[in-house]
């Protein structure tokens, strides 16, 4: 790779951000799954709990409806505060690097790569390869 601070920050940034981002993934899943498999009855119920997959723990349902939405709404602002960083830090950096482009110094991911291009067709400044025809 390279020894260029630029690109490591933006690489430190791009895994950490890749990495919330897939946590976000997996809380949404368990979400979902958790509300798969609660009834009506436990909406109403007094003593009702809902039991929760992979850690096999019961807790009130009622909690769980206050729980699930912030820790969600947590990791979602999380990961945007990434994305600001991550998007700051590729407008920042120099659009070619050693003589090769921006968008190849640095690793790949689906943001990074649509950043690059979005930069690319708004200032014009081949950080990235051309589109191939």
């Amino acid at each position: 790779m390279s020894d260029d601070p630029d690109i490591a920050r933006i690489n430190a940034l791009t895994t950490n951000a890749r990495n919330t981002w897939f946590a976000l993934l997996g809380v949404l899943v368990f979400v979902a799954i958790t509300l798969a498999g609660v009834e009506h009855i436990d909406f109403y119920g007094v003593d009702r709990a809902t039991k929760l997959p992979l850690v096999d723990v019961s807790v009130p349902t009622r909690y769980f409806f206050y729980a699930a939405p912030i820790l969600t709404a947590a990791i979602f602002c999380y990961f945007h505060l990434y994305l600001i960083r991550l998007w700051d830090a590729l407008g920042a950096a120099r659009p070619k690097v050693n003589a090769t482009w921006l968008g190849t110094a640095i690793s790949p991911w689906l943001v990074t790569d649509a950043a690059l291009h979005l930069r690319r067709r708004l200032r014009a400044d081949n950080c990235t390869p051309p589109p191939s025809a």
